[in-house]
């Protein structure tokens, strides 16, 4: 085929596959990740500088599906044959960057129940820290500690503890506890970390069973719906203390 016929593939695939996921999203079985829109949408990363000039929700998503057409058409006019590799990669890429399915997380919750009320005891015990990961621990004026630091307000053996305890539940970032609250965020990332801006954290919200009726601070613990889905940020509600969380690289982990 000529580079003008590879041109114009490239250009369809770029104008097709981010309307047929739009299609799919609204009226399909399935729900489309936000990674599937960064990887086969370009132009969404590529006029993220520029979100802000572009007020009208029609215009940029006209411009968008344009870059989308330019960059893909440009990369099938250069690759040739090689362009359905990297459809092949972006595929790949896409799949490691899917979070586990809810009835495994919720399978996860279950046989590790022991280990995350562990987690929750031993946080109760320091409430002045809010961060708490393998290699770092934060308090809730902004101090940051490392493991061995001589001043850390942790042992090192309850440290170990924390590594032993985050290592065994999958939850590889650590917790993050409110100090007004004591509801905790129990979060880990997807197989692949991230592609530029593309990532995934998922795992578990607490919600202490006393402050359910407050219905304040986390979103999941505030929040009457038992389900909730805004693309970026997503929730399922197992019980009234847990729920399991999605939140998408770009969204703040603290909601």
């Amino acid at each position: 085929m000529s580079r003008r016929t590879w041109f114009l593939l490239g250009a369809g695939f770029g104008l097709v596959v981010p309307t047929l996921l739009n299609v799919i999203q609204r009226l399909g079985p399935w729900h489309v990740r936000p990674t599937a829109y960064a990887l086969f949408q370009p132009g969404l990363i590529v006029l993220y500088p520029f979100a802000g000039l572009l007020n009208s929700y029609l215009f940029a998503g006209l411009v968008i599906l344009l870059v989308n057409a330019i960059v893909f058409g440009a990369a099938s006019y250069g690759l040739r044959y090689g362009f359905l590799l990297v459809i092949a990669v972006l595929l790949v890429v896409n799949f490691l960057l899917l979070p586990p399915s809810d009835a495994r997380l919720e399978r996860n919750l279950s046989v590790q129940q022991k280990d995350f009320e562990r987690l929750i005891q031993k946080a109760n015990q320091t409430p002045s820290l809010v961060r708490i990961t393998r290699d770092e621990i934060e308090d809730s004026e902004g101090r940051k500690y490392r493991d061995g630091d001589a001043k850390s307000p942790l042992s090192a053996e309850s440290w170990r503890e924390y590594r032993e305890l985050l290592q065994k539940t999958g939850m590889k970032e650590g917790l993050y506890r409110s100090p007004q609250t004591g509801q905790m965020q129990f979060l880990t990332t997807t197989s692949v970390w991230k592609v530029g801006p593309i990532g995934t954290f998922y795992g578990y919200v607490y919600c202490p069973a006393q402050l359910n009726a407050v219905r304040t601070g986390l979103l999941p613990c505030r929040e009457r719906k038992n389900e909730y889905d805004i693309g970026d940020y997503r929730y399922i509600r197992l019980s009234p203390e847990w729920a399991i969380l999605e939140i998408f690289q770009t969204r703040s982990l603290i909601n």
